[in-house]
C-alpha cells in the first residue's frame, strides 16, 4: 500500500476486491450446478445405469419395461443477473418425463389341443390314409364286406393308393369279396390277406400285381379255381393258398414264377395231375400239394429239384396214396395225419 493512502482509499480498495471475489464464488457455484444438473440427466453416476432417470426396468427376457413412476428429471430455473453475485445454490425445479409406452409381450399363447376320449373306438376312413409303407392293419377285429364302403371295412378306395407296397389285413374279421380295386396297387409288393371270413372267388385282378414277391392268401374261405392270371406274377417269391375251399386243376402258368421259394397250395380240393411246369421253379424250397384231390405220379421235373443246385427243394408234401411220390418228404393220408417219409 502507497504510503500516501488514506485509511479510507484502503478500505475502498478492500470493499472492491471482496466484491470481485463473491462475484467469482457465484460463478463457480452457477457452473457447478450446471455440470450436477447435467449429469443427472444422463442417468450416469459413478459408472452405473441409472434406471430410475430413464424410467426403465430389466424385464425376465433382458427388455427395458417402464416402472411405475419414473423420477422426474430437475430442471434448472432461469437466473437473473443479481444471481450472479449470489452466494447461494440455483434453485431447481422438477419437470416430468415423457410419457413411454409399454412393452408387448410378442410370444403367442399357447395352442390348445383336444382332449382324446379314451373310449372311443377308431374308425378306418381309408380315403385319409396317406400314401405311406407300410400299411399293417394287423391284428385287429375289423368286420363288414371288403367291398362295401362301411367304417372298419377294406373298401374300393384301397386302389387309389397308388404308391403303396405293403398292405397287411391278417388276422380280421373281414367278409365279402375282395375288392377288385386292390389289382390297380401296381407298386405292392407285399399283400396279406389271411385269416379273414371272405367268399367268393380270388379276383383274377390280383395277377396285375406284378411287384408283388410276398402273397398271402392261406385260411381264408375263398372258392373257384386258381387264376391263371397269377402267371404274370414274375417276381413272386412266396405264394400261400392253403386251407381254402379252391378246386379245379393247378395252373401250368405258375411254372413261369421262376423266382418262387414257397408254393402253399396244401389244404384245397385241387384235382388232377401235378404239372410237370413246376419242375422250372430252380428256386423252389416248400412245395405243399397234401390233403387235395390230385392224382397221377409226381413229376420226374418237381423230383429233380430234391438234386438240383445243392437240393433247394427241402420240402416236399403230398398225398402219397393219391400221387405216387418217391421224392416226398412229407406223406399225407387222409384222417392218419402226414409223416416223414
Amino acid at each position: 500500500v502507497a504510503s500516501s493512502e488514506t485509511p479510507r482509499d484502503l478500505g475502498r480498495k478492500i470493499l472492491n476486491c471482496l466484491s470481485d471475489w463473491r462475484a467469482l464464488l457465484g460463478l463457480i457455484i452457477l457452473v457447478a450446478g450446471v455440470a450436477v444438473g447435467a449429469v443427472a440427466a444422463t442417468g450416469f453416476f459413478g459408472g452405473r445405469t441409472n434406471d430410475a432417470a430413464t424410467g426403465l426396468q430389466n424385464g425376465p427376457t433382458g427388455a427395458m419395461l417402464p416402472t411405475s413412476e419414473p423420477t422426474p428429471q430437475p430442471t434448472q430455473e432461469p437466473l437473473s443477473s443479481g444471481d450472479l453475485l449470489s452466494t447461494q445454490t440455483p434453485t431447481l425445479k422438477a419437470s416430468p418425463s415423457p410419457t413411454r409406452t409399454p412393452i408387448k409381450d410378442s410370444i403367442p399363447p399357447p395352442v390348445s389341443l383336444p382332449t382324446p376320449h379314451p373310449t372311443s373306438k377308431p374308425t378306418w376312413h381309408p380315403t385319409h390314409i396317406p400314401t405311406q409303407q407300410p400299411t399293417i392293419l394287423s391284428p385287429n377285429e375289423l368286420s363288414g364286406t371288403m367291398s362295401g364302403t362301411v367304417s372298419g371295412t377294406a373298401p374300393r378306395e384301397l386302389g387309389r393308393l397308388a404308391k403303396l407296397e405293403i398292405l397287411d389285413l391278417f388276422s380280421n374279421n373281414l367278409s365279402g369279396q375282395v375288392t377288385t380295386e386292390i389289382g390297380h396297387l401296381t407298386l405292392l409288393e407285399n399283400l396279406q390277406l389271411s385269416r379273414n371270413e371272405p367268399i367268393g372267388t380270388v379276383p383274377s385282378k390280383l395277377g396285375h400285381l406284378t411287384s408283388l414277391k410276398k402273397f398271402v392268401l392261406h385260411k381264408n374261405q375263398f372258392s373257384g379255381w386258381v387264376p391263371v392270371e397269377f402267371g404274370m406274377l414274375t417276381k413272386l417269391e412266396i405264394l400261400w393258398l392253403n386251407e381254402n375251399e379252391l378246386s379245379g386243376a393247378i395252373p401250368t402258368e405258375l411254372g413261369r414264377l421262376t423266382n418262387m421259394k414257397e408254393l402253399f397250395m396244401g389244404g384245397n380240393s385241387l384235382s388232377g395231375q401235378v404239372p410237370t411246369q413246376l419242375g422250372n421253379l430252380s428256386q423252389l424250397e416248400e412245395l405243399h400239394l397234401s390233403s387235395n384231390d390230385l392224382t397221377g405220379t409226381m413229376p420226374e421235373e418237381v423230383c429233380r429239384l430234391r438234386t438240383f443246385n445243392g437240393g433247394m427243394l427241402s420240402e416236399l408234401w403230398a398225398d402219397c396214396e393219391e400221387v405216387q411220390c418217391d421224392c416226398c418228404t412229407w406223406c399225407c393220408v387222409d384222417n392218419e395225419g402226414c409223416t416223414p417219409f
